[in-house]
């Protein structure tokens, strides 16, 4: 009985002086802080105390391998130049901004997402409240889910609600910029809400191009859906200047359900309904039209939408599809306009070497295109990337491609097709022929 009564005031000992160390413990061992500059000289500077005890979490499986988190740690985004962006705001001078979450794996009180903004060299930290019960994370992007709009001198940073693409968090940053503060948000849906008030002034050219053009294709939804809801009816009814009529072959995949149809096959092209196959191939004129208001050209197409079978039997000819009929109009930015003509240029050399392995045409940087999809009067918009390929003859009737789509083609097909693939689902392919007058028509557009 007496080694328990010992063994016991041994624990409570150690249990008390723990508490007590842990408390006191800035008291007891003194006063030391850590940088964000520790992890990358780069980044905003934001300092915090350091903790030996206050988060006592181990990473790893205890005790084999692993250790204990520091406290504090820090994740981060890249820093973000927004001088010349904001330079009516700051008054032309040199602004960063950097997004960086402070002890996030301990995802606790001591946890928080910090808009760290360097205004001239010094920063500044506004501390991001969050909706309650949940845990923003906004890290580790190479260019952070977020962007700036401005009103004369007020600041709204807007960023993106978890993984939903349609939530944002808006944040209102009023003058004085140069102090730390926290910020409170408005949570909007763009499925949901109405535009708040906070939002609802026009916005410059510069603020429009930073939406369309934001990396993550949620900031384009944000505004091609939300602030600017005729943006995809004003670029349908904007004034072309000149056109052409191409006839291509068209090729799109079925809009079903992949795991309900998986046994079917199409005998005509010897395809199953497995990866990105296409099923659907037709000859059919696309007209080409610019719209110098916009810059942008236009591609115009019919689209057979099987989106739904009402019977399915052992093949894709002996099925029955409810099909949607839309009309689809990829934009295409004059700023790309060079790069499809390098495509084509490329294009032309490989067929004139008579290649027979089919080649793509990349770049590091994505060649963004624009799809509206219309549907009596409903009209959606959205982004994609364009993918350009060649593809060296038309026997067997399929080709696997490197990004596992199996092109159908008749057995009618021209040799050394142009593949303009615009990854939502269908492509165009040109023959020698055709691709030649889109040549000829795109260097004729000023």
């Amino acid at each position: 009985m007496k080694r328990f009564y010992i063994i016991i005031t041994l624990v409570s000992f150690v249990v008390f002086s723990f508490l007590i160390l842990r408390t006191y413990e800035k008291e007891i061992f003194g006063f030391n802080q850590i940088s964000s500059k520790e992890y990358d000289g780069n980044n905003v500077e934001i300092k915090r105390d350091k903790y030996n005890l206050r988060n006592f979490e181990w990473s790893g499986i205890f005790p084999l391998y692993g250790g204990f988190i520091s406290d504090p740690h820090f994740l981060y985004s890249e820093p973000v130049d927004v001088k010349e962006y904001l330079s009516s705001v700051f008054h032309d001078k040199s602004v960063r901004y950097q997004l960086i979450d402070v002890n996030p794996f301990f995802n606790n009180k001591t946890s928080e997402n910090i808009l760290a903004m360097e205004i001239e060299g010094f920063p500044y930290e506004y501390r991001l409240r969050v909706p309650e019960d949940s845990y923003l994370s906004t890290l580790q992007h190479d260019e952070p889910m977020s962007v700036f709009l401005y009103n004369e001198d007020t600041l709204y940073f807007v960023l993106q609600y978890g993984f939903s693409e349609g939530e944002f968090l808006i944040y209102e940053v009023g003058s004085p910029f140069a102090e730390d503060k926290e910020l409170n948000y408005e949570l909007i849906d763009i499925r949901e809400s109405r535009i708040p008030e906070s939002l609802d002034f026009p916005l410059s050219q510069d603020q429009i191009d930073k939406l369309i053009t934001h990396t993550y294709s949620s900031f384009y939804q944000l505004y091609t859906q939300y602030l600017n809801p005729d943006y995809a009816k004003n670029q349908v009814e904007a004034q072309k200047d000149s056109r052409i009529h191409l006839p291509v072959y068209y090729g799109a995949n079925l809009n079903i359900n992949r795991n309900e149809m998986k046994s079917i096959r199409n005998e005509e092209f010897n395809l199953r309904v497995q990866n990105r196959y296409e099923f659907i191939t037709s000859r059919q004129n696309v007209e080409i039209t610019n719209s110098p208001d916009y810059e942008k050209i236009t591609i115009k197409s019919l689209h057979s939408n099987y989106y739904d079978f009402s019977f399915l039997g052992d093949s894709f000819e002996s099925s029955e599809f409810s099909i949607r009929n839309e009309t689809k109009l990829v934009l295409i930015d004059h700023d790309y306009r060079d790069r499809l003509l390098s495509y084509i240029d490329q294009y032309k050399k490989l067929r004139k070497n008579e290649t027979k392995t089919t080649s793509y045409f990349t770049e590091k940087t994505p060649f963004k295109v624009e799809i509206i999809t219309q549907f009596n009067d409903e009209m959606t918009i959205d982004r994609s990337v364009l993918s350009a390929l060649i593809f060296p003859n038309a026997f067997p009737q399929t080709r696997k491609s490197m990004n596992s789509t199996e092109y159908a083609l008749p057995n009618n097909a021209f040799e050394h097709l142009f593949i303009l693939d615009f990854n939502d689902g269908y492509s165009l392919k040109l023959s020698y022929t055709e691709v030649q007058k889109l040549e000829d028509y795109l260097r004729e557009i000023k």
